[in-house]
Formats: C-alpha cells, sequence, structure tokens
C-alpha cells in the first residue's frame, strides 16, 4: 500500500526525488502544497475505493500518516 501512496505522491512533486520514505514529510521534505494533498488524498481516496472527511486533511504530515488514516478506515491491509 505504501508504495501506491508513494507513486501517487510522485506525481505531483516539482522536482525529481529519487527517494521519497513513508517518514517523508510532505511539506517540508517534498514540498508540496495543501492543494497537492489534497489532490494526493483525492487519488487515494479512488484507488483504494474509501471517502476521508474533509476535517482531517489538515492532520496529513507525512506519506506514512495517509497510509495510517487509510489503515483506520479499515479498508486497507496493513
Amino acid at each position: 500500500m505504501i508504495g501506491k501512496i508513494i507513486e501517487i505522491t510522485r506525481q505531483y512533486l516539482t522536482e525529481e526525488r529519487s527517494v521519497i520514505t513513508a517518514d517523508s514529510n510532505l511539506k517540508d521534505d517534498l514540498g508540496l502544497d495543501s492543494f497537492d494533498i489534497m489532490n494526493i488524498i483525492i487519488e487515494c481516496e479512488d484507488a483504494f475505493g474509501i471517502r476521508i472527511s474533509d476535517e482531517v486533511l489538515g492532520n496529513f504530515v507525512t506519506v506514512k500518516d495517509i497510509e495510517k488514516m487509510l489503515i483506520t478506515k479499515g479498508k486497507c491491509p496493513e
């Protein structure tokens, strides 16, 4: 699952990065803005067939945070 999240995230990077990890900070390490993060969440929702409420969008700091939310929704294996 983390591989798919990283694949989706990579599409929104403005510069090529060879390494994105679960601990990569979406804003500080990857240079993403709130709009990019929102689009990543939307793509993850579509890819994994779930919906994440708008209230939690600001809670995503790292790639791993996205994975944790998907696991919490109970739709994806760890």
